[in-house]
């Protein structure tokens, strides 16, 4: 998925001038820089044209963003899995162009380890300009609940993992795996964890998994999930003096939440990390996201203005509207390790 965004950047985490961009990575988290293998790594990479004159982004092979990645425990540079592709944009002066980039679905990042990422631009009829490098830290989490269940033709496992972030505390993921076929299908995360008690997990006749957890002092998040991982709802509910919520599965087949109340807030949803396929040369459109095309102010904190008097702009307007959730992010994926760290 492709959307665009120029904004006026009041100069944070915005690089030294290369020539005659400013290129600028930074986690779309800002807080984080340690990820669990197989979840979604998304970062925002910055171009801003510092040139009194137009830049085209742009090359005959349709690549003017690429990304050179190298685990540094070893020092391997890491596989593409995938070529992307992107429209070819013109940056005004003083335009800044932001975009999502899910590095986990563009490249083999499997093992446990601290990678360097750099930014490349290779714009026709100019040097290659690069990013200084950012850091990401890769690590496997501890595994609380394994089950597997037949689904279609396959045989899908279902582990729930708690992965402690450097700052942001523990969360609960749910990892789906088709071991047989060495895929990871799916890695989400469902909230925030405390370990009050261990998550309980239930699957109904309809092959939807409940999860509830603890998330801190009296208060549990449920969650409801398709049988390959995507997310159907999610709750928060609340203990009642010698009631807390239990889950429980029902005699006709369905999964209930019994004891405390239901918040009105739903929980939080995190961002959601892409079903892996194998079999596919191209990069899924949901590895490089674009946010929004917007002109720059004079003022910092001004609001930004459409571009206009570009038919070239308008059509790419019209192509940035795609939802990611409707968008597999197709690759090979090896297996994680449910060893705890």
């Amino acid at each position: 998925m492709i959307r665009a965004c120029f904004l006026v950047f009041a100069g944070l985490m915005v690089l030294p001038a290369l020539g005659k961009l400013h290129i600028g990575m930074w986690p779309l988290d800002k807080k984080r820089d340690r990820y669990m293998v197989f979840e979604p790594i998304d970062y925002v990479v910055s171009i801003e044209n510092v040139s009194p004159n137009d830049f085209p982004l742009s090359n005959p092979e349709g690549v003017w963003l690429d990304f050179i990645v190298k685990r540094l425990d070893d020092g391997r540079t890491m596989n593409k899995e995938y070529t992307t592709r992107q429209q070819p944009v013109l940056l005004r002066p003083r335009q800044v162009y932001n975009l999502q980039v899910n590095l986990s679905t563009l490249f083999t990042m499997r093992d446990p380890g601290r990678y360097q990422v750099t930014a490349v631009i290779k714009a026709a009829g100019q040097p290659q300009l690069v990013s200084k490098p950012v850091y990401v830290y890769l690590d496997v989490g501890t595994n609380l609940w394994r089950d597997q269940r037949p689904v279609g033709e396959s045989t899908l496992t279902y582990n729930l993992i708690s992965f402690r972030h450097r700052q942001g505390g523990t969360r609960l993921y749910l990892q789906v795996e088709d071991i047989p076929n060495n895929l990871v299908l799916s890695t989400r995360s469902l909230g925030p964890y405390t370990k009050v008690i261990n998550p309980k997990a239930f699957f109904d006749d309809g092959d939807n998994l409940h999860v509830l957890h603890t998330i801190g002092m009296g208060s549990y998040g449920y969650s409801r999930i398709s049988a390959r991982g995507d997310i159907q709802n999610q709750k928060i509910f609340e203990s009642e003096p010698q009631n807390p919520p239990r889950l429980r599965k029902h005699p006709d087949g369905s999964v209930l939440v019994y004891g405390g109340f239901a918040k009105d807030k739903d929980l939080e949803r995190p961002t959601l990390s892409e079903n892996q396929q194998a079999g596919q040369d191209e990069a899924p459109d949901a590895s490089i996201t674009s946010l929004r095309l917007d002109r720059p102010q004079a003022d910092k904190h001004s609001q930004h203005s459409e571009i206009e008097n570009s038919e070239s702009f308008e059509q790419y307007l019209r192509e940035r509207g795609i939802d990611p959730s409707s968008t597999k992010a197709k690759g090979t994926a090896t297996r994680q390790s449910s060893k705890g760290h």
